[in-house]
């Protein structure tokens, strides 16, 4: 028993001598996903070494995982979220898994594609639906909304030109969809439409349109014209089973694009994830624990700083939110980063997950994985360069945040001021 533990314990020295969880995993850059996908297929991973007993394995695709998983937990649109919430939900997934390798040799395969052109289409036409989506959920739209609209729908349509080839559009709801964007863009655009004003787009929809007031044109449900209320142009309505069946179509693309990579990766024999990935965190559930308002900061934070560290010894890397500023380095002043209600100053939040705890030069670093590629310290050291170059005192100094390769290193007292949530995992059985 005693030499058991022993060994273990010497498996856990080696692995925070060597760097750290996760040690032996590239660093994927955001052109596979998004940062809390890549942050939760982290944990993800993780959890799976420590399970497996190993030191590698082969990681799913973020973009595709993420969007098949977005669609049961109710996003259409998977650039914003809760990493607990996604992983939660993909440790129940079935079935095989595109990887890493496999999606980029596929994508290379297709005429005039690239990772990086289908990542932005694919996240044009996911924030085009979610923006859709949140225009009809409105009682009213302004000429503002009616632009946005049209905005949405052309992307839409263009979005999808630029995946042919990556996504089967022979389905009938990829069609309709098509129809239905074009609908909106005849109905509301400008140089077809001219006369915005209410009365006028009543008679317009009255005299043009009507067949559009039916039940099962499409995703959308185009209701009546508001006449009652000065400055809206139309009133839709777009109720719940509306809102499903745009999700479903946005997480068909997901399923049709990882079916064919994976057959993809089947002919060519290229590296597939393990069919037992995803189970070996079936065992736990992640909870996301936020402590964004009031601030908190100094001694308040320490707590969770300590039970991250203990989670992190323990041989699971722990995911966490943060100001995405504090990435940049050129915010000199410490306030700058987390307003007294606990919001990010100078841009939103970030996901990312922590692998380490080390000591430099005395002082205790938290490792952390970004999704922002391997040359990413570059814009850390250009952020140190603006900052020096303002003339302010209190910019970071290496001490306080450093990066090698992609992974950069935070001093306790540093991430305490920029981190507002964390993910604990719990044992469910």
């Amino acid at each position: 028993m005693k030499l058991a533990f022993l060994l273990i314990l010497l498996f856990s020295l080696r692995s925070f001598a060597d760097g750290g969880l996760l040690d032996r995993q590239p660093v994927l850059n955001q052109m596979t996903g998004n940062c809390y996908t890549h942050s939760a297929v982290d944990v993800l991973t993780g959890v799976h070494l420590k399970r497996s007993h190993k030191r590698e394995v082969i990681q799913p695709h973020p973009l595709t995982l993420g969007g098949i998983v977005s669609e049961h937990i109710g996003r259409a649109n998977i650039s914003s979220g809760n990493t607990c919430a996604f992983f939660n939900e993909a440790k129940k997934a079935r079935g095989e898994f595109c990887s890493v390798q496999a999606f980029n040799h596929f994508v290379s395969k297709v005429p005039g594609m690239t990772t990086r052109k289908l990542s932005d289409n694919v996240n044009t036409f996911d924030r085009a639906l979610q923006s859709l989506q949140r225009l009809f959920e409105k009682d009213g739209w302004s000429e503002e909304d009616a632009k946005t609209a049209v905005q949405n729908s052309r992307d839409i349509i263009s979005s999808m030109c630029q995946l042919n080839g990556t996504i089967n559009f022979d389905n009938p709801k990829f069609v309709q969809l098509i129809d239905d964007a074009r609908e909106v863009i005849t109905v509301l655009s400008p140089r077809n439409s001219p006369d915005l004003s209410v009365s006028g787009l009543s008679r317009r929809l009255i005299g043009e349109f009507a067949g559009l007031i039916t039940e099962g044109v499409g995703p959308y449900l185009f209701r009546r014209v508001d006449t009652a209320r000065s400055g809206i142009i139309r009133a839709l309505e777009f109720d719940e089973s509306r809102r499903l069946a745009l999700n479903k179509v946005l997480g068909e693309a997901y399923q049709d694009m990882n079916r064919r990579c994976v057959a993809h990766a089947l002919k060519e024999n290229l590296p597939r994830v393990p069919r037992d990935y995803f189970s070996t965190s079936a065992q736990f559930r992640c909870d996301e624990e936020l402590f964004m308002s009031p601030l908190i900061t100094g001694d308040q934070v320490k707590p969770h700083l300590e039970f991250i560290e203990r989670q992190i010894r323990a041989g699971y890397a722990t995911p966490i939110s943060v100001c995405s500023a504090a990435f940049y380095g050129k915010y000199p002043k410490v306030k700058g980063y987390r307003q007294s209600n606990g919001h990010c100053h100078n841009g939103g939040g970030h996901a990312v997950t922590v692998t380490g705890v080390e000591t430099r030069n005395g002082k205790k670093m938290f490792r952390i994985r970004n999704s922002w590629g391997t040359d990413s310290c570059r814009t850390l050291e250009a952020g140190r360069r603006k900052c020096a170059e303002s003339g302010e005192s209190g910019c970071p100094t290496n001490s306080a945040l450093d990066c090698e390769n992609g992974v950069y290193f935070m001093s306790e007292d540093f991430l305490s001021k920029t981190m507002y949530g964390f993910g604990r995992l719990m044992m469910t059985r």
